[in-house]
């Protein structure tokens, strides 16, 4: 990029003529988009994703977050507040009107945690009767079955278990759970197995 000057030189039988213009050229470097998010996949409740304008070239952008929303910030921040795959697009112009443009896909996966205690207390008393597991939105219980220290299944398919074995309450102690999970943001199950300790 840059000003050139232009010298036109006419030779014919002898005689010359030359002609010099002065700045007559002006080369301007195109813009070049690119840009850098803070990252690629995020996971719900977090929903925030920090852009890194890395063009060059180029004094004005505009920013498509894969249709959700528009920026013309230099660095901009968005919040996905909805789960799924977006192409985010950054177009980068120079002071000419010249553009380019530069595209990345954004993963936002719904929130899939869950939490699974060690102790219940079936005693009747409208706290903690059950042994279930906490989870949010997106996981799904597929299988649930429950073992005695002696490796008799206690309890099958059905969830939450309320301590009960034959339809009578089972002892105190410590028995043994097996769970598959689903979680939304994966295609293939997942096993947890663990221990569970009943009080009365």
């Amino acid at each position: 990029m840059g000003v050139y000057s232009v010298n036109l030189e006419v030779s014919a039988n002898g005689c010359s003529k030359d002609s010099n213009s002065v700045n007559l050229i002006n080369i301007y470097a195109i813009p070049v988009a690119k840009f850098l998010p803070s990252s690629n996949t995020i996971q719900q409740p977090q929903s925030e994703i920090d852009f890194t304008n890395l063009s060059s070239n180029a004094v004005t952008y505009i920013w498509n977050f894969g249709g959700l929303g528009n920026s013309t910030d230099v660095n901009p921040s968005y919040n996905f507040t909805q789960y799924g795959l977006y192409d985010v697009v950054l177009n980068a112009y120079n002071a000419f009107g010249c553009s380019d443009s530069f595209t990345l896909p954004i993963k936002v996966l719904p929130p899939q945690s869950y939490f699974i205690p060690n102790v219940f207390t079936p005693n009747n008393d409208g706290n903690n009767d059950n042994f279930y597991i906490e989870m949010q939105e997106g996981v799904t219980v597929l299988e649930f079955t429950v073992f005695d220290r002696w490796g008799e299944k206690v309890h099958d398919g059905l969830y939450p278990w309320d301590g009960t074995y034959k339809g009578k309450p089972a002892p105190e102690g410590v028995y043994i759970y097996v769970m598959k999970l689903q979680l939304a943001a994966d295609t293939q199950p997942i096993r947890r197995t663990g221990s569970i300790t009943l009080v009365r």
